[in-house]
């Protein structure tokens, strides 16, 4: 399954390459909300999607980084709900989740400096270089399975 998240997250690193834009409207929406909630049912990983429709979309930088920072947050909270029912979250990894949030916390401050110094294009460039950063190591834990 992490191969076939793979080539879906590389076609739409190439259609950004390609600066496709998504036309205006809710159907880009709909079909980015379904296909981040296929990958975080399958992987946990809603972001790929979600990252290539908001990079697909003209709009500002800081209004694509504003709206995966909101989109990650309600992620994040709607899985928790499903997580407790399913009986998947215990102590031991609430008190890791608490432990891991200081760092979080200090990475999307040094995140947010980084932002501020690269301007539109680098910011694009960046968030590309991430997602097939993503895709990469996505594809290599599927094929590394098969080894």
């Amino acid at each position: 399954m992490r191969i076939v998240l793979a080539l879906v997250v590389i076609a739409g690193l190439t259609a950004l390459l390609a600066k496709i834009e998504l036309p205006p409207g809710r159907n880009p929406a709909i079909a980015a909300g379904l296909l981040s909630g296929v990958f975080s049912g399958l992987a946990a990983m809603p972001g790929p999607p979600a990252i290539a429709y908001f990079l697909g979309r003209s709009q500002a930088a800081v209004i694509t980084r504003a709206s995966l920072m909101v989109f990650f947050f309600i992620t994040s909270l709607m899985a928790l709900p499903g997580l407790i029912v399913a009986d998947q979250l215990d102590r031991d990894i609430a008190l890791l989740a608490v432990t891991a949030l200081p760092a979080l916390l200090v990475g999307t401050w040094a995140g947010g400096q980084v932002f501020s110094r690269l301007g539109e294009s680098g910011y694009r460039k960046a968030a590309i270089a991430l997602l097939a950063l993503t895709a990469v190591a996505s594809g290599i834990r599927g094929v590394s399975a098969y080894i």
